[in-house]
């Protein structure tokens, strides 16, 4: 079962964050703009 979740909350710096969540094992999908709020 696949189980996703969509985080939207505005952080800085980006690449600071990403590095912090990958780390905690989550995963990021390259074709959702990171830069641009999905909700």
């Amino acid at each position: 079962m696949v189980t996703q979740i969509f985080i939207n909350l505005p952080v800085e710096p980006l690449p600071r964050q990403i590095a912090f969540f990958t780390a905690m094992g989550f995963e990021f999908d390259p074709v959702t703009p990171t830069r641009m709020p999905l909700a």
